[in-house]
């Protein structure tokens, strides 16, 4: 019987997923660093930024594979809109008062992009019997939006304003990953939402959640010092991190369950596709650049 259960919770993935979380870990750093140190660090850590945004939302545009490539590159183009229109205003030069310009665009372009896309999908609707798929289609493509549009663009700004807050951003979210998936596999049995996410158990959810409040309240009351004054505040901070990281893995696995597929990619050996990974981060970082703007004052 120990031995059955040895084997059900056996990820023959698991080696291939850590050496893969090693390099990202190792690239991610390098990145990091440069953007500490150099001069040009911030512009090119948000372009990278960027360009991992750019590569998920292909991901997750591609889908529906029978649709024609002009409905692809309209849908690429409107999901990539905030992210792109966040990056580009920080390379024009003699900006003035970046924050608050770069925070306009943003929910600016939020805007705009949920008023095109529904317009879109509204216009494709000739037929009464249609507008049950295209109600699914605006439900799905919504979900997308918000992970890639909105926590894209939230993503970019925060690596351009604050590295050292995107940095403790992807530990914390990394933390909360780790500790959920070895916890749910290891005790776990009562599931969260079978239908959604089968794998995700009620004890890795919540000891995910309690693992990134706890270590994001040491990393940020170290390193954040003034953005906080208080251990509590450092916890109820990096808790909701986490439960937000959590959202963004929720919405990811419904756009996969409506699709039917197990990852939305395979560039990234035992992990999945790019988006794969970046949910949870996504699903966090509007709650993060919050902090950027509000709290922290850069």
């Amino acid at each position: 019987m120990a031995d059955s259960k040895m084997a059900t919770n056996t990820n023959p993935d698991l080696p291939t997923r850590l050496k893969t979380a090693a390099i990202l870990i190792a690239i991610f750093l390098i990145i990091f660093n440069f953007a500490i140190y150099s001069s040009l660090g911030a512009k090119f850590f948000s372009g990278f930024v960027f360009a991992i945004i750019a590569i998920a939302s292909f991901e997750f545009c591609k889908l529906p594979t029978d649709q024609s490539l002009t409905h692809l590159l309209v849908r690429l183009a409107l999901t990539l809109l905030p992210a792109a229109a966040s990056f580009f205003i920080g390379v024009l030069p003699a900006n003035i008062n970046f924050p608050q310009t770069a925070l306009a665009i943003y929910f600016s372009s939020v805007i705009v992009v949920a008023a095109l896309g529904i317009s879109l999908y509204a216009m494709r609707a000739q037929v009464e019997s249609q507008l049950t798929e295209i109600v699914l289609a605006i439900g799905r493509d919504s979900l997308g939006f918000l992970l890639l549009g909105v926590g894209g663009a939230a993503t970019v700004l925060i690596a351009w304003l604050a590295p050292v807050q995107a940095l403790l951003l992807v530990t914390i979210v990394a933390v909360a990953d780790t500790s959920a998936y070895f916890a749910g596999r290891s005790f776990g049995k009562a599931k969260v939402a079978p239908i959604v996410s089968p794998k995700k158990t009620v004890v890795g959810t919540l000891v995910g959640i309690l693992f990134a409040g706890l270590v994001g309240m040491i990393l940020l009351s170290v390193i954040s010092q003034s953005c906080f004054t208080s251990w509590g505040a450092s916890l109820l901070y990096a808790t909701a991190i986490g439960i937000c990281s959590q959202a963004g893995d929720y919405s990811k696995s419904i756009i996969k369950r409506h699709y039917n597929i197990k990852d939305f990619g395979r560039i990234l050996p035992g992990h999945g596709g790019v988006l794969d990974r970046l949910d949870g981060i996504l699903g966090a970082a509007p709650l993060s650049l919050v902090l950027v703007m509000f709290v922290c004052n850069r």
